[in-house]
């Protein structure tokens, strides 16, 4: 920001809409994931993964899709946000 004299702090959305899923792994223990997939191939790709998104915390909104991996058979998105003043906005869910 002040490299590039920003007035306002530039918000951060993050487009997890197939990634989503791994965040489930953020506050697993290494011990415990290696114990429910013992493939050290697979297990050493989701310890990639999970240092990859240490970051979300810093996020100031996420997009999911889970009628993309999260087996759902019709389209299913969410918008969350910290901000309050979305909910104010109109917006209409109703897509024919």
């Amino acid at each position: 920001m002040r490299e590039h004299n920003l007035q306002q702090r530039p918000w951060l959305h993050l487009d997890s809409l197939t990634g989503w899923l791994y965040s489930s792994l953020l506050n697993v223990s290494e011990e415990r994931r290696r114990s429910v997939i013992p493939d050290a191939r697979s297990s050493d790709r989701l310890t990639a993964v999970r240092q990859r998104l240490q970051g979300l915390h810093g996020c100031d909104s996420p997009g999911v899709d889970f009628h993309k991996n999260g087996l759902r058979p019709y389209a299913s998105s969410v918008f969350i946000t910290r901000d309050r003043h979305f909910m104010e906005l109109p917006g209409d869910g109703h897509y024919p």
